[in-house]
């Protein structure tokens, strides 16, 4: 049996809803953050894009944001 179409608050709502997860190293909330990466295919001479959903805290915030 089909599982049935997701709403996109539906989605957002299964993401955000691990908040009260904490880091081992740096004892603090850890959020979700949606990473995208570039990758450039030369068999077709294209840009791809990878997404993926990453915890970020305050002990990994300079190596996520770059700041």
């Amino acid at each position: 049996m089909a599982k049935g179409e997701r709403s996109f608050v539906t989605k957002v709502k299964k993401v955000t809803d691990k908040k009260n997860v904490l880091c081992p190293v740096c004892n603090s909330e850890a959020t979700p953050v949606v990473f995208v990466k570039s990758v450039f295919a030369e068999k077709t001479n294209s840009w791809k894009f990878n997404k993926c959903t990453i915890l970020a805290c305050k002990c990994t915030e300079k190596e996520i944001y770059g700041l």
